[in-house]
């Protein structure tokens, strides 16, 4: 559900991941390809 939240929270103010490492155990660095994927 983080993974899916993030995705949400990049067009949704208000959207908070408190326990990103809650995903580390299906997609360990999910949260630095998607901000990389982000950048401008």
């Amino acid at each position: 559900m983080a993974m899916a939240f993030a995705l949400i929270g990049l067009k949704v103010d208000g959207i908070i991941i408190d326990d990103y490492e809650c995903c580390a155990k299906t997609f360990e660095n999910y949260f630095e390809v998607l901000e990389a994927a982000t950048r401008d």
